[in-house]
């Protein structure tokens, strides 16, 4: 796929490849109830969840003088894993490594992501009676026009 308008194509593409491995386990791991920036469900009591963040940077022409101008938008997917702190970090750790996995050095739907990180370091964080681990997926798509 090609991105033509990015401010639809890239989030779809990202949204789709996160439903098909990992919202609906399709990499072979569990289902992961999954939260939005726009969702307005109540996060879950408990239980392992993540929750999508998408953000852009600032979108630049990168081809001067050609016939057809490409554009490149670049960004960072930002993936809060959460998980009840009872539980220990094996559970919010083996999802993390799902992530990587499932969008490290990938082209899906014109977007090309590069090496995720652990965003904050590797250890996460308490927040509250919950534990937080953030995965951080750079990526960019370049549409032309």
């Amino acid at each position: 796929m090609v991105v033509t308008d990015p401010f639809v194509d890239i989030p779809a593409a990202i949204r789709a490849r996160w439903n098909a491995q990992i919202e609906t386990g399709g990499d072979g791991g569990g289902a992961i109830t999954t939260r939005y920036p726009n969702d307005n469900r109540a996060l879950p009591a408990g239980g392992l969840w993540a929750r999508l963040t998408i953000r852009e940077g600032e979108r630049e022409q990168v081809d001067v003088g050609a016939a057809t101008k490409r554009s490149r938008t670049p960004g960072v997917l930002f993936v809060e894993l959460f998980d009840d702190t009872k539980e220990g970090t094996a559970a919010v750790e083996a999802l993390s490594k799902r992530v990587r996995v499932a969008f490290e050095r990938l082209t899906t739907g014109g977007v090309t992501f590069r090496t995720p990180f652990l965003s904050g370091g590797s250890s996460g964080e308490r927040l509250g009676d919950r534990f937080r681990v953030m995965v951080a997926c750079p990526f960019y798509a370049d549409d032309f026009q």
